[in-house]
């Protein structure tokens, strides 16, 4: 298993990195999270008032924390998502395996509790046709505790999108050694590995470390790609893009009357989602569904409790949507600041200032009632 050995010795000296400008404790204080340091098996991780810190020593590079992060937020080390979808739609049988010497499978990444629901539902769509099978039976090298697996549910979420849209995925998750089928394709040979190596046309190591490390600030475009195949199911059946689907990887949000375009939504989205514009007459909230990760941290601190989560359709993937329309109107105390009319309160708003001034008034009234 001499390819596995050089993927070992590649990933061991690559780590999960945080992105700051992602992390919710990065973006929002009121809000935080910990779900990568909950659900880390080694313990690697610790959040504090500094940030969220990831121990290099003790992370063993599973990519869970990655597919836990609601926002995208921890880039994980190369698992080889690229170069195994192109593999998977050129083999007959596939059995997707982890890197560990005794697993077997004729495709392998470094950890299948890595690999998030996005991926598993774009493996799903772009092989329709092929019995995909995961190497699940139990192997005494698993650094990974049974608590902390989570690949069953991120393969639930993938089914269950298809499922929604009437497709039918083809997945089987084999359980004990037992049930595992002979050799899906015959591996290449030691002396021809090394034969391919001299001949130039494989170079495994430059291969594997540029498909590790190449990317530089490219990213494999995962959710573009997810989102693009999504839409191309329109060619087959246009009736699709108007089925409304629940599932946690995409979202449709809805605005209440109580939004007074404050702005706090759009400025702590870690995906810039939202956008919000003004002129003098109105205000608009715009949201692109293809760049929202459904992390809900806009609804958690929305000041108006405006922001509720609601079902999408695929045809919300293709475009920009218009959240809220406010009208503008000039401030009832000074008339000279524009506020939001809103229909569900008669009396029309002050503005920031006049606000702030009338609370002061109120303030110095109690206390002189005292």
């Amino acid at each position: 298993m001499l390819a596995k050995y050089f993927f070992k010795k590649i990933f061991k000296e690559h780590y999960s990195t945080v992105n700051k400008e992602k992390c919710i404790n990065y973006r929002s204080q009121k809000s935080p999270c910990s779900r990568c340091a909950d659900h880390c098996p080694q313990g690697a991780i610790a959040i504090s008032g500094k940030g969220v810190v990831i121990e290099e020593s003790s992370c063993r590079g599973c990519g869970i924390c990655g597919v836990q992060c609601p926002t995208d937020g921890i880039d994980t080390m190369e698992f080889s998502e690229e170069k195994n979808i192109k593999a998977i739609q050129k083999k007959s049988r596939v059995l997707i395996g982890c890197m560990e010497e005794k697993s077997e499978g004729n495709i392998s990444y470094p950890c299948l509790n890595g690999l998030s629901p996005e991926y598993l539902s774009l493996v799903l769509l772009l092989a329709p046709d092929k019995s995909l099978e995961f190497n699940r039976a139990p192997c005494s090298k698993c650094e990974i505790p049974k608590e902390h697996q989570i690949f069953y549910e991120s393969l639930k979420i993938a089914e269950d999108l298809l499922c929604s849209l009437n497709l039918e995925p083809n997945t089987k998750v084999i359980n004990a050694a037992e049930e595992l089928p002979e050799e899906p394709e015959e591996r290449m040979s030691r002396r021809a590995l090394f034969e391919e190596m001299k001949n130039g046309s494989l170079n495994l190591g430059m291969d594997m470390a540029r498909d590790t490390l190449s990317h530089g600030d490219e990213v494999f475009p995962l959710r573009e790609l997810l989102i693009k195949n999504l839409c191309l199911l329109e060619k087959k059946s246009p009736e699709i893009m108007d089925v409304e689907i629940t599932t946690p990887l995409f979202t449709a949000w809805q605005v209440g009357d109580t939004c007074d375009g404050c702005g706090i939504c759009t400025s702590v989205c870690p995906s810039q989602a939202l956008e919000l514009t003004r002129d003098r007459k109105e205000v608009r909230l715009l949201y692109r569904s293809s760049l929202c990760t459904n992390c809900k941290l806009c609804s958690q601190v929305c000041p108006k409790v405006a922001m509720k989560w609601a079902p999408i359709k695929l045809n919300h993937l293709k475009e920009e949507i218009l959240l809220k329309k406010m009208d503008l109107i000039p401030c009832p105390g000074c008339r000279q600041a524009k506020v939001v009319q809103r229909d569900s309160i008669k009396k029309p708003p002050l503005c920031k200032s006049c606000e702030k001034r009338e609370n002061m008034k109120k303030s110095l009234r109690r206390v002189k009632n005292q």
